[in-house]
């Protein structure tokens, strides 16, 4: 006999109230209450808080699946595999040889009415038809997952979630007006957490909107930003803001990819192919709105679109932007869409752009030697440091974004399951990227090579995120 409203999978529990997400919520609960909603994927900017709203709507759901809800993190793993272990384990299956085979899973999955709650499911996307195979052959399951992009599969539902609601930008606006503004509200109950003392005042009311006005109404940016309430005014939170990148956690509770604005913004960008990180970069020099034509420039030179691949390229890359939720998509008055990046997202572009130009000015000026004549000198001898690493000096070997990342979180002292969950992969390639990187750097072990990539300038300790790029080729012309 089924139990109404188990939770197979040990759904966690939302912390705190769901702050200005009702009618997304009640979509996404509306719709699963349908049989025929086979799997709806909630998606969003990084910190936008999909995992939340994807937890909340599990919880309102519960009573409707007579099987329960089966909780699937895919954090620390990816891949179907992995899935299928978490199924059979929810459903009391031994899972030591648990594999994705359908037929098996369809069999013990026959005859339950049962919602899957896949939460990080980036790591299925690339299994998307496994999955589609697997709806297919047990009627009764329905999936939910939260994922920075979607499934695009024909049975999918894909709800998207915004920034919160900012407060009117207006230095004359009242109190009660800024503190009905979903950013305000989330940014007021959290600050409360940190210092319960903290109210919305007249006082303050107008650095409070533009802390929310600067960081876009992004809901993680808002929690990092609380986090300085009892050290900082309102005022004072909002000066530092001029580098909302900097923003940092100091929760033991975070995960990795959340303590950091930088880090989990620079996730998704690292996510993408180099054409469309090259269209993310210039798009994000774009102060306000623009269209898709926006960024076809007729004439001879190559146009964005060109530069970004195959013909039809730039709308591609554009479309890759907005289902990863890097930019944001809205009507116009004439109907047709118009694309923007929220702040937080601009303050990335901006950084990597600034990195990409002095790592090409770097390598530039390290390709040539002054001779005493004052003119370039190509033979001129390299100074050595007595370490033996001056021929990777030299070279300025070049590591790959992921490698970066890897030794990067091997200076702040991670592990290898601990980078795996940061970055979103497996265990293995943590330990492929380690050792090509070492050979690379002609390095004895880990800990050798992130002090030598370090000192090369390939990564930096002191940024809180994977390090950006070396290679951007410059400059993408824009329609003006």
């Amino acid at each position: 006999m089924p139990l109404m409203g188990t939770d197979l999978g040990g759904v966690p529990a939302v912390a705190g109230r769901l702050v200005g997400r009702e009618a997304e919520l009640s979509a996404v609960t509306a719709a699963l209450r349908h049989a025929g909603t086979r799997l709806l994927t909630v998606t969003g900017p990084p910190g936008v808080g999909k995992s939340r709203l994807a937890l909340a709507a599990a919880e309102q759901l519960r009573a409707s699946f007579g099987d329960g809800v089966c909780f699937i993190d895919m954090a620390d793993a990816g891949g179907l595999d992995a899935a299928a272990t978490a199924i059979c384990r929810a459903i009391g299956v031994p899972s030591g040889s648990a594999r994705w085979d359908v037929p098996r899973l369809a069999a013990q999955l026959r005859g339950r009415r049962m919602l899957l709650l896949v939460d990080n499911a980036l790591g299925l996307v690339a299994s998307a038809p496994g999955l589609a195979d697997l709806l297919a052959s047990a009627p009764g399951v329905q999936v939910l997952a939260n994922s920075r992009t979607p499934f695009d599969l024909r049975v999918e539902r894909v709800v998207r979630l915004r920034p919160l609601g900012l407060p009117p930008d207006d230095p004359a606006v009242e109190v009660d007006a800024v503190g009905a503004a979903p950013a305000v509200q989330l940014f007021v109950e959290l600050a409360r957490l940190r210092d319960p003392a903290f109210s919305l005042t007249a006082d303050n009311a107008r650095a409070v909107a533009g802390i929310c006005r600067r960081l876009d109404g992004l809901p993680l940016a808002l929690e990092l930003a609380a986090e300085l309430v009892p050290a900082l005014s309102p005022s004072a939170i909002l000066d530092r803001l001029a580098a909302p990148l900097t923003l940092r956690s100091s929760l033991r509770d975070v995960p990795p990819w959340h303590r950091s604005l930088r880090d989990a913004l620079a996730r998704s960008y690292h996510a993408l192919s180099v054409d469309h990180q090259r269209l993310f970069l210039e798009l994000g020099a774009i102060d306000g709105s623009f269209s898709a034509e926006d960024v076809h420039v007729p004439g001879p030179e190559p146009t964005v679109a060109e530069q970004a691949g195959t013909p039809a390229g730039g709308l591609e890359a554009l479309l890759d932007l907005v289902a990863r939720g890097l930019l944001e998509s809205a009507p116009s008055p004439n109907g047709l869409p118009r694309f923007r990046m929220i702040e937080p997202l601009r303050a990335l572009a901006a950084e990597l752009r600034a990195e990409a130009r002095r790592g090409d000015g770097a390598r530039a000026v390290a390709d040539t030697d002054v001779g005493p004549d004052g003119t370039a000198d190509a033979e001129a001898p390299v100074a050595t440091d007595g370490t033996g690493h001056d021929e990777a000096r030299q070279q300025q070997p070049m590591l790959t974004d992921r490698e970066r990342s890897v030794l990067r979180l091997v200076t702040e002292g991670l592990v290898g399951k601990q980078i795996a969950r940061a970055l979103q992969i497996s265990e293995r390639t943590v330990k492929g990227d380690v050792s090509s990187a070492m050979a690379k750097l002609g390095a004895q072990n880990r800990t050798q090579a992130a002090v030598l990539a370090t000192e090369l300038g390939l990564v930096d300790p002191f940024l809180a995120g994977p390090t950006p790029p070396r290679r951007v080729a410059w400059p993408i012309r824009l329609a003006t």
